[in-house]
Order: structure tokens, then sequence, then C-alpha cells
């Protein structure tokens, strides 16, 4: 009943967007939990779009880019801080903006802080580029934008250069070795970035819509722009990817996954610039607003109803796409449509939005750890004795400095005359070494926040025990 709902939003999307045909999937558990195509794969035919049809991705290839460099990077053939014109002989004739312009690096690159100039409309028409007339665009020189590492500033181009370092590091083409090296490994064996790879009749053809008149996009071959924006898959083949990033998360023991280490793949989700401009969307009559800001070929955004989101938008010339995941709760969404710059990011929100409100998009209780367990214990045996001291033992260096056992002593006893004995005490942790806690007590409630050192032998370096709003009759 729950994916029903979701057919339905994409269903209105279409519609309303006039799109040709779409796929969406839902990634749970680890898997293809739901996937639903509509439309057809190309006007004036009765074929329709399904799991297996195959769309072009457009930027969402940047986040397959990044895992190479990294991985690359994790056997010792590249360094994050190497400057990209030491590996990129082209690149190596380009002026700097300015004469105290530090050269760039691959961070620069990765982070889109090189100093060049926004150019979805004019990269996105460089797909199929021959890598002679890239090489010689750059050595003709290039303007940019400001000096490097001065501000976010989204280019194509950066990550074009990518794809040659990759090509520098790994002494193969660079679609060759994401092929082989992370695209096979992980299931993905007919995703390319060659159309004419693709089975007869498999590709969904893009569209552009102009005062209710469609006009056929160009099918673009691959080319040195492949690294920004290059790939070709569907539904069923990038399910295992979003699975793959998604297993990731939580950091754990267990053996590794996969072709690049768990810890590399958490890489792409560290910030590394400034956050945008707070967005808003409306859900139910209320605002809802989010910040945002790039990795590693990831938008990390932070909202108050969905939590951590980690995504990223792909649009070209006939072809829009969308995924995101949630590190917490597991869950991933993506969808793909042939209509130009199809916005495919606001579907995959509103659905994203139903399944919370369904229930369905939580994160799993994170467990007490065996060093929080003690201290939460002592905290039950503090409320009950109405004494600090019960819990000399785990207290920190600081904790009585910050505030004296006889000031405690006369908060517990106020807490206790308020709210009477404790009957239980809850712990949610917010990691390892921190927890909420809950004190249900015979008439109200005691709200806390539990902080451990990082010793070998943790103890408690600050305490809040408060009674919750309204609880208890007044002091």
């Amino acid at each position: 009943m729950m994916f029903q709902e979701l057919d339905a939003i994409y269903a209105r999307y279409q519609q309303a967007e006039h799109i040709p045909g779409l796929v969406y999937g839902v990634v749970q558990d680890g898997k293809l939990a739901h996937v639903k195509g509509s439309g057809v794969a190309a006007l004036g035919s009765q074929v329709p779009v399904g799991p297996e049809t195959f769309f072009r991705i457009a930027s969402m290839t940047k986040c397959v880019t990044t895992l190479a460099v990294l991985l690359l990077r994790d056997r010792g053939r590249l360094s994050l801080d190497a400057v990209v014109a030491d590996l990129v002989p082209s690149f190596a004739r380009l002026k700097l903006p300015t004469a105290d312009s530090r050269p760039i690096t691959l961070h620069d690159l990765l982070t889109h802080q090189a100093g060049f100039v926004t150019d979805d409309p004019w990269g996105d028409r460089l797909l199929p580029q021959p890598l002679g007339d890239f090489n010689a665009m750059l050595e003709a020189g290039m303007h940019f934008a400001r000096a490097p590492r001065i501000d976010f500033e989204y280019a194509n181009l950066g990550y074009t250069l990518l794809g040659r370092v990759v090509e520098a590091a790994s002494g193969e083409p660079y679609s060759g070795f994401v092929r082989r090296e992370i695209l096979r490994p992980i299931g993905m064996v007919q995703t390319s970035y060659e159309i004419d790879d693709l089975p007869a009749g498999a590709l969904a053809l893009g569209y552009r819509r102009h005062d209710d008149t469609w006009s056929p996009a160009e099918i673009e071959h691959d080319g040195a722009y492949g690294a920004m924006a290059g790939i070709v898959t569907n539904a069923v083949e990038y399910a295992r990817f979003v699975a793959f990033m998604i297993d990731a998360w939580p950091a754990r023991d267990a053996a590794e996954s996969g072709p690049v280490a768990r810890a590399t793949r958490r890489e792409l989700a560290v910030l590394h610039s400034g956050p945008r401009a707070p967005t808003l969307r409306k859900h139910q009559g209320r605002e809802i607003w989010s910040a945002s800001a790039y990795g590693y070929g990831l938008v990390n955004s932070v909202e108050s109803e969905l939590g951590r989101i980690l995504h990223h938008r792909g649009g070209l010339p006939g072809y829009g796409s969308h995924f995101l995941f949630s590190p917490e709760t597991g869950v991933g969404i993506f969808s793909f449509a042939n209509r130009t710059y199809a916005a495919m990011n606001e579907p995959n929100v509103d659905a994203a939005q139903a399944l919370k409100d369904a229930g369905l998009w939580k994160a799993p209780p994170v467990p007490v750890s065996a060093q929080l367990a003690p201290a939460v214990e002592a905290v039950s045996r503090i409320y009950r004795a109405g004494r600090i001291a019960e819990a000399q033992s785990l207290l920190a260096i600081n904790f009585l400095l910050d505030r004296p056992a006889a000031e405690w002593d006369r908060h517990l006893a106020k807490l206790a005359e308020r709210l009477g004995e404790l009957r239980h005490i809850d712990a949610v942790p917010n990691h390892a070494l921190s927890a909420k806690l809950t004190l249900t007590c015979a008439r109200g409630v005691v709200q806390g926040q539990l902080i451990l050192t990082g010793e070998q032998s943790p103890r408690i370096q600050a305490l809040t025990l408060e009674a919750a709003a309204g609880d208890g009759p007044p002091l």
C-alpha cells in the first residue's frame, strides 16, 4: 500500500511536467525494494519504460568519479594534495588567475573550489568532445571566475579534469578503469559510458519540450567530458550502486563489502565548503528549511523532517535524474526521466516524506555502549540517593570543579521533592560516549544529557538533569 502512494507521487509529477517516460526505485535493506517505470522510452512508440530501460544519469556520475579518485588514493597512486598540472600536461600550460593563486589540487577539483565558472549550459554540450580538442582548449588558455580556494562554484570542468587524473594514475582510459574496478564488482555489468555498448533498443531517448512541441535530444557518445556526466544505466543496476553507498554506514568492525572501503565511501559526505543559502519546502502547511553543502561528489543536506540526506542531481539535454539516501535510516530513492533537466529531486523528496509519514523513514535504535551503561546506572543511583557522591569514582576531574557537590545535592533534593521517586531511566545514545536521558518519576519526568571523557576508563565530564517542561508541581 505504501508504494502505491509513491507511485501516485511520480505519476502526478510526470503528468504535470509532461515527461515522456520515467522510472524510480526505492532501496531498503540493501536491495531494490520497489521499482516502477511509466511512460514510453521513445515518443511515437509503444515501448514502455521499465526497470531495465537505460538512461543517462548525467552529473550523478560525479559520485562515481570521486570513488575512482579515492580508490587510487587508497592504493597509493594519488594524493588529494597533488597538483593537477603535474598530472595533466595540457593543464600545466594554463595561467592561474592571479600571481598569488596557489596551484590547483585534486581536492580543489573534488570540492568545486578551483575557481572555475559554473558551466552547466556549455559543459553539458561537450560530453562527446574528443580528448584532443579538450587538451587544445586548455592549452589555448581559459579564464577563471576567481582565484582558487575562495568559494564554491559548481563546475563540470573540474570533474572532467579528474577523469584525466584517473587516466594518468591508472595508466588506462578513465571509463575502462571505472567499469572494471568499481561498476562491475558491485554488479553494474551493463552500465556504461558509451551508448553503443547497450543492448539494441534499451536506451530511453531524450527529449526537450518547448511551446508544447517535442524535439529529440542529440544522442551523444562517450568523450572527454564523460567523467562529469557520462554514465548510462538502468534502475536494476543503479539500485546496486545506491545500496553500495548506503552500506558504508554505520562504521563497524565487519569485513569490507566492496571494491572501495567503507571509510572511503563515507568521505564523500564530509563537508568541504560553506553551506549554501537555506532552501525551503512546505509539507502539510509547515515550512521546512534545509541547509546544504558540498562534500566530494555528494551534497550533504540536513533538515528537521528528514534528517541528513546525501544526494546529487543530474541533468543533460534530454535527461533529468536525482538520487538521495539517508545514512541513518538506510533508505535510498532514485529516479530517471527522459526530459531535459527534469527536476527529479522534487518527487524524490516528496517520496521520502511519504515514507517518513508512514513510519518507514527512521533510524534503528543505537545501542547503549559498554562505556555508557555504567554511567547511566550511576545517574540512577545519584537520583535515588540524592547525593552526587554516589558516583564519585565515575566523575571526571572537572566535574565537581564545574559544579560543587553541595550545589548538586541541593538540586537533586529539589527534583525529588517536585517529581518524587525514580521509577525508570532510559538512555538514547548520541554516540558511544554521550546520551540523552529520561528519568521517569512518580510525578513527572526528568530530562538530561550525559557526556563521558575519552579516557581509557571513561568518566562523566558533563551531566544535566532538569524537570521536563510542565511536569510536577511548581517549585
